[in-house]
């Protein structure tokens, strides 16, 4: 904030104010009369550090309380990941050792039940089995909540089950040391008014601090002039200790720890006590309106701030963290009050990602189409984020395209070029490491075109193998550690997904195709061919099929054996695959006679595909070493057009057939259609579902159709 001229307004505390204020109190009364007697002063000093000693003693259980459900949020989260680890037969370990990184420094997180109990800190496994680890973990089994062990300080505990794992519970643990107390009495204090936070067990120190500004070691007894205060029920006291007068208060915690709260009593000095009557009774009347005046500023900015904050932490603990704390003015308390409010919004980010994480799991196992799971994780994960806009974009694979789902975008995202492009997307997919990026676009940038300005991403990986990315984009205050751990681990989860689907889709393919030519199988043909038919006659839309076989094949085999015809047969099948145009169908029949089925296709055009076909066959030269020359072979084919040659469409195999044989009769290497000259009367021909061929006049009869199924 900028003063008079643009330099920085000097900040007023609520110190300055009150003393102020008291000061011209004082100049007033002083002016009025020689000496005003202060005793009354003294007593209300004591009074108000008496409210405020219980005031910050209720504060003081209040955070560690919100810790406390921070640490239940925390693990309730984390439950669900390893269940899901748990149940795919992975370890926990990993997880446990990754996640124990991320946590706090000093706090353990490990697992009860089960086979053996596990426990991690900072990365590194502790041994459960030797004090003070094993005391701590049998505590848990206990559903404790406080723990206190003998080499340790007390830690705050907070355990959830692990569904799908029966008996077994995942738990945090936050030693309660002399930082987090020092941290606790700072927190509280104020620069007018100083505090101490000790915590005692028992009548004696469970944890190191300072006492009256003295400090303390664990284990030492408390003195005897506070110590009737940890009695049940017994309110704050002024109590004088090592020379000094202290307000002090105690509240229990929980696992027999209360936690003990002492701030100075500042000292009045007493001043003249007679003056002249006329004089003392002004001096009466003025005091009376100071005391007035002050008891209202304490109230106003203290007593009441206090109170609002004390009810806001209250909520906390309630698990209400969609209440905004007031911050009210720009001093000690104000600034205090914007610290838990920053708190409570990195507590409700957690808590949402939590459940973000449980719904994406939720919707990635559930039974739906791939597309229509990652559009839904989207508008999870921008839910669990509060981004305005999300995206995944899959790359392509072997079996399909790329392809992107999305939620908030201005219009549909293009993923080939989001990811082949310079925006952050595509940076995040080139990313070497595990973590997400976090980035603005650059005006022109396909990203800003779609409407994303600042973007946190973070690439799908299987291994080496990088499946897509994941991102978020435009978040009113920022994307945090929250947001970013959010949108890694959905990466996760979507790279797995994905990666189901893929060996789903493969062995979906692998059974409708054949092994040696890679074209689709006898069975795949039978039911696209009766697709075929029936929709060519409901529709009397032309539908042309031709059957091809190669020439001779037999003595093929015979002459440089069966791994050379296997060649042949591969060769052939690609060179017919990359011939015919996208919308037909190529299939292999059995043995070495293949299918093309050309849906839309009148007979001029099908003649075309099939003496393509021809011409590039006869131009295949097949090496077959050790002999020095290369092979090569034909084609004969035999085609038929609906309802160019025939007005049945379920005709069309057995005319096609018949072509194929007139071929083979007219000199083979060519190509014949139905009704191109009058057929003779043939013998009986086989069914589609046969598996033999009998021509009487081909020198050498084709090997049975070998099923590729």
């Amino acid at each position: 904030m900028l003063g008079t001229g643009g330099y920085p307004a000097r900040r007023t505390t609520f110190s300055t104010r009150f003393a102020l204020i008291l000061l011209a109190l004082g100049v007033l009364i002083a002016a009025a009369t020689a000496a005003i007697p202060l005793s009354q002063s003294n007593s209300e000093t004591r009074n108000s550090a008496l409210v405020r000693a219980a005031d910050k003693a209720g504060i003081a259980v209040n955070l560690l309380r919100s810790q406390q459900q921070s640490l239940s949020a925390y693990v309730g989260g984390l439950a669900p990941q390893l269940s899901a680890v748990s149940t795919s037969g992975a370890g926990l370990e990993p997880v446990l050792q990754g996640s124990s990184v991320l946590i706090a420094p000093g706090d353990v997180l490990g697992v009860t039940g089960g086979s053996a109990p596990r426990a991690f800190k900072g990365g590194t496994q502790v041994d459960v089995s030797q004090a003070p680890w094993n005391e701590l973990v049998g505590a848990v089994a206990q559903r404790r909540t406080v723990v206190v062990t003998t080499a340790q300080p007390p830690f705050l505990v907070e355990q959830a089950a692990i569904p799908q794992a029966p008996g077994t519970a995942v738990f945090i643990a936050r030693p309660l040391t002399a930082a987090v107390v020092s941290q606790l009495a700072n927190t509280i204090a104020s620069s007018a008014d100083a505090s101490d936070v000790v915590v005692v067990q028992q009548n004696a120190f469970a944890v190191a601090g300072r006492l009256a500004g003295h400090p303390v070691a664990v284990g030492s007894r408390v003195p005897a002039g506070i110590a009737t205060l940890l009695s049940p029920g017994h309110g704050p006291e002024i109590v004088d200790l090592d020379g000094g007068t202290l307000a002090a208060a105690a509240r229990p915690f929980s696992g027999g720890l209360t936690l003990l709260v002492t701030s100075q009593v500042p000292p009045v000095t007493d001043l003249l006590t007679t003056v002249a009557a006329p004089v003392g009774l002004t001096a009466v009347a003025m005091i009376l309106l100071a005391l007035v005046m002050v008891f209202i500023i304490v109230d106003r900015y203290l007593a009441r701030p206090l109170r609002r904050l004390d009810r806001a932490v209250e909520a906390l603990a309630r698990e209400d963290f969609d209440v905004p704390i007031p911050a009210g003015r720009d001093d000690e308390i104000g600034r205090l009050g914007q610290t838990f409010d920053r708190m409570r919004r990195e507590l409700r980010g957690t808590i949402r990602a939590a459940e973000a994480r449980a719904e994406i799991t939720a919707e990635l196992n559930a039974a739906q189409p791939l597309p229509a799971a990652l559009t839904a994780v989207c508008g999870r994960l921008r839910a669990g984020t509060g981004a305005e806009r999300s995206v995944i974009v899959v790359a392509s694979s072997s079996i399909a395209d790329a392809f992107a789902a999305s939620e908030g975008l201005s219009r549909r995202p293009d993923a080939g070029t989001l990811l082949r492009a310079d925006g952050p997307i595509a940076e995040a997919m080139r990313l070497d490491g595990t973590g997400p990026l976090i980035a603005g676009a650059l005006e022109g940038t396909d990203e800003v075109r779609l409407g994303m300005r600042t973007i946190c991403a973070a690439p799908m990986r299987i291994g080496q193998r990088i499946l897509g990315v994941v991102a978020v984009a435009d978040k009113e205050d920022g994307f945090g550690a929250i947001d970013a751990d959010l949108v890694l681990t959905t990466a996760e989860q979507v790279s797995l997904a994905l990666e189901r689907a893929h060996v789903l889709a493969l062995a979906q393919r692998q059974a409708i195709t054949d092994e040696m030519t890679g074209l689709y199988n006898y069975r795949f043909l039978v039911d696209y061919l009766d697709q075929q038919i029936a929709l060519a006659e409901r529709l009397k839309a032309p539908l042309a099929v031709l059957m091809l076989d190669i020439d001779r094949f037999k003595s093929l085999n015979d002459e440089y054996g069966h791994h050379a015809g296997d060649q042949a047969l591969k060769l052939f099948a690609k060179t017919m695959a990359g011939t015919v145009r996208r919308s037909d169908l190529a299939a292999r029949y059995g043995g070495e006679e293949f299918c093309i089925v050309m849906a839309n296709t009148p007979r001029e055009e099908a003649k075309k595909v099939a003496e393509k076909i021809r011409a590039a066959v006869a131009a295949i030269q097949l090496p077959v070493p050790p002999h020095p020359r290369p092979i090569s072979f034909t084609v004969s084919i035999g085609g038929v057009a609906f309802p160019d040659d025939t007005g049945n469409a379920s005709q069309l195999l057995q005319r096609a057939d018949a072509a194929l044989y007139r071929a083979k009769r007219a000199g083979r290497d060519r190509v014949c259609f139905a009704n191109d000259e009058p057929v003779r009367p043939q013998r009986p021909r086989r069914a589609l579902a046969g598996r033999g061929v009998d021509r009487e006049e081909d020198d050498e009869q084709p090997e049975s159709r070998r099923s590729s199924q």
